[in-house]
């Protein structure tokens, strides 16, 4: 992996070992150094985790596959792998085991080392490459253009507010249309969220009053009852 010499990253014991078992050469340069990675998290947020295997039965995708690539601390060290370039972003096994996982984060409940695996899995995707061009033309759909621009998002909203509140939703899967259609479009309509209110989105007055502080309702006493 090639790495400039201004970004190469100094250990603070250059004897030390990485405890994923990668060590620098002999000036204690790190392994990690020059990784697009580091541009997202830092060295000692990847170095966290110690591999003690507690968050192994909290992972839900590690309960079902009994795999070890598919545990917390399996991915973990595969993410060091690809920080220090002995795995590479197409790798299909590497996108297998980050794509099934979940991202629930409860790993991270259990982490007695407070590993930061959500940062970690997030940066890591970030440098995975689309798997084929339907997936490449939705992230620049959504990823570069539609999260980028609140109007397009507020535009967004309003075409999913008249499409399930002016009864085409209805119509749409009646004639059971999407079926018929490429991409799996019946179970991806099916996944959209249900939109709250009316077609018009209503406005939020700008000023919310509190509630004065007797507004609670008395509870009545033993005595009052009787």
């Amino acid at each position: 992996m090639p790495m400039d010499s201004h970004s190469k990253t100094i250990y603070e014991n250059p004897t030390a070992r990485d405890l994923a078992g990668f060590v620098g050469d002999e000036t204690g340069v790190s392994p990690y150094a020059g990784s697009p990675i580091l541009n997202i998290i830092t060295e000692k947020q990847l170095k966290t985790c110690v591999h003690c295997g507690l968050c192994l039965s909290y992972c839900p995708t590690y309960k079902a596959t009994g795999l070890e690539a598919d545990s917390p601390r399996g991915r973990v060290f595969q993410i060091r792998l690809l920080a220090s370039g002995e795995l590479q972003p197409d790798d299909s096994d590497l996108n297998k085991h980050l794509s099934l996982c979940l991202g629930c984060r409860a790993c991270e409940t259990a982490c007695p080392s407070g590993v930061p695996y959500g940062a970690l899995l997030e940066a890591a995707r970030a440098q995975l490459p689309p798997q084929n061009e339907q997936e490449k033309i939705l992230r620049k759909a959504t990823l570069g253009f539609l999260f980028m621009h609140p109007t397009a998002m507020q535009a967004a909203g309003l075409g999913l507010r008249i499409y399930q509140k002016s009864g085409l939703r209805k119509l749409v899967r009646f004639s059971h249309i999407l079926n018929i259609l490429p991409g799996d479009l019946a179970a991806k309509e099916a996944m959209l969220p249900d939109a709250q209110g009316g077609i018009v989105k209503p406005a939020l007055p700008k000023v919310t009053q509190p509630k004065p502080a007797n507004a609670r309702r008395p509870v009545p006493s033993i005595a009052q009852e009787n």
